[in-house]
């Protein structure tokens, strides 16, 4: 037997996987018809739906397991994630600039995610061999996509990069650095226009994180904004260093 596998935990972890997620799905449905605020039963409908959809791949992935014992639920995991994605890459490919971006694209990411997750919490250590980093500066449109979901899991906690960097879809935010605040390169001139700044700001107050705005000559709107107050608002904390 290889090293990796170990069918019994594996198997025993998915099944303790399948019971929390039947769980939540009932909190969820629960939640759903006691539910009279509109804005909040679209957000439990849409909860639902990838609860679902994470179980149905569940169990996909316990049936695989079961019928091949032999091969490790990394292996499987991996699998499952290529057949996901081949099957997304077509609705990709037909999605034109303008359109809505096609469910199947969504689902097709909470499952990804969802495998991630799987992945990262399994009881048998992961064979680094299977595994693929990209430590690159320069990323292509198919590795930012694999750093995106591993930020997005949790497998990333620390991210550096340029100012969409601040879009990052980190777990738990506690912390943004802003060196160089003052450098006019955090406009972003096409669209979408935006500020990597301000955008640090107001990410730092509506998640609770601190924010940190580093300069020896900060722009003329940060000093004035921080002269006022207006950087200690609320849970955001904003100071600068000179």
């Amino acid at each position: 037997m290889d090293a990796q596998t170990d069918p019994k935990r594996e198997l025993a972890f998915l099944r303790e996987q399948m019971h929390a997620s039947d769980q939540k799905i009932a909190r969820l449905q629960n939640a759903l018809d006691n539910c009279e605020d509109r804005l909040e039963s679209s957000s439990l409908t849409a909860m639902l739906h990838a609860a679902n959809l994470e179980r149905d791949l569940l169990n996909t992935v316990i049936m695989r397991q079961v019928d091949s014992n032999s091969v490790s639920l990394q292996a499987v995991i991996l699998d499952q994630q290529e057949t996901i994605r081949q099957a997304a890459d077509p609705q990709t490919l037909r999605w034109q600039r303008g359109q809505a971006t096609p469910t199947a694209y969504w689902d097709a990411e909470i499952r990804q995610a969802y495998l991630d997750d799987l992945l990262r919490r399994s009881p048998v250590p992961a064979d680094p061999k299977l595994m693929r980093d990209v430590i690159e500066g320069r990323l292509s449109p198919g590795e930012r996509y694999d750093q995106w979901r591993r930020i997005r899991t949790g497998d990333l906690r620390l991210v550096v990069g340029s100012r969409s960097a601040v879009f990052a879809p980190m777990r738990d935010l506690g912390l943004i650095v802003l060196d160089e605040e003052h450098e006019p390169s955090y406009k972003q001139q096409q669209t979408p226009n935006y500020h990597a700044r301000d955008v640090a700001v107001r990410l730092a107050r509506l998640t609770g994180a601190t924010c940190i705005l580093g300069s020896a000559t900060p722009a003329l709107e940060s000093a004035y904004r921080a002269e006022r107050g207006e950087y200690y608002h609320g849970l955001s904390v904003v100071t600068f260093t000179f």
